[in-house]
């Protein structure tokens, strides 16, 4: 009896490979890799300063890399603009809000579903034309909560109503892998909870990559990550791999000052708490990932 044919294995959701990002002689990302697999919910996580977003922008295509590579479900994409990227499956939301406040939420989100639509090159069609599109749109934010709020303009939504918005209209040109920047940034403890839920009914079959902050939001959301320091990955793991690695805990432990982080709390924090410390260390003021150029 001969043995079946082994199946061929499934290619990574998203690939770095060493990955590095100088900007005039500042190394922002230094030999970073990642394996992110399909329908994984992944955290990046670190001190402000450390990197993060900048490794968003070169997964994302906002910048090139210096040096390295970047594969979305096995394809080489490092060299792709971020449209071509968008179009074969990544997604991604920034820390600043990117809306138009002038139109409402339907508007919104009809626009972002046109996307997809090689009609979204005929300009001059009449808003009754796209009745299909603004009925998906009508569907899309009833399924995340947002039903309400399909005629109000974007500007009189509250800051977590926004957060919100700004996740489905990355869902809207569906992609298979979401990357979220900070998607709890600046929320009350009741948007908090609002924008996990959203971020926890999300579709299994998409894989998330998300930089967050609040550890609460985070916990509950994704179930392995990787950390950063000043540019490089310390660790990449289970939240419990994290929480015990004596480097993590070197790097955020070894200041006279220093105070119990975040991330070493995953477990100990009781549920609507955050562990005390914030974010980590102070942002170094001459970091790219302030502005992400020097």
């Amino acid at each position: 009896m001969t043995a079946a044919p082994a199946r061929p294995a499934e290619p990574l959701a998203l690939e770095a490979d060493h990955l590095c990002r100088r900007f005039r002689g500042v190394t922002a990302v230094t030999d970073v890799s990642l394996r992110v697999a399909a329908g994984a919910r992944f955290g990046i996580i670190g001190p402000n300063g450390a990197g993060k977003t900048t490794l968003f922008n070169l997964l994302s295509g906002e910048l090139r890399p210096t040096t390295g590579s970047v594969a979305l479900f096995g394809r080489d994409i490092t060299a792709l603009r971020t449209y071509r990227r968008a179009a074969l499956g990544l997604g991604r939301t920034f820390q600043i809000t990117r809306i138009f406040s002038d139109l409402t939420v339907l508007e919104n989100l009809t626009l972002a579903l046109h996307g997809l639509s090689r009609s979204k090159f005929s300009l001059l069609r009449p808003w009754r034309s796209y009745r299909a599109k603004m009925a998906e749109a009508a569907d899309l934010a009833a399924s995340f909560g947002l039903a309400q709020r399909l005629a109000a303009p974007a500007s009189d939504l509250s800051h977590g109503e926004v957060r919100e918005l700004e996740v489905l209209l990355a869902l809207a040109l569906k992609p298979r892998v979401l990357l979220l920047d900070e998607p709890a940034a600046g929320l009350s403890p009741a948007e908090r909870v609002d924008i996990q839920a959203l971020l926890t009914s999300l579709p299994a079959g998409l894989t998330l990559v998300m930089i967050e902050h609040d550890i609460d939001v985070l916990r509950g959301v994704v179930d392995s990550a990787a950390v950063l320091h000043l540019g490089s990955l310390v660790i990449q793991g289970s939240m419990r791999d994290i929480q015990n690695d004596e480097r993590v805990r070197e790097l955020y432990l070894g200041g006279a000052d220093a105070r119990v982080p975040e991330i070493l709390a995953l477990e100990d924090a009781p549920p609507g708490t955050s562990p005390p410390g914030g974010a980590g260390p102070p942002q170094d003021p001459a970091s790219p990932e302030a502005g992400d150029e020097p």
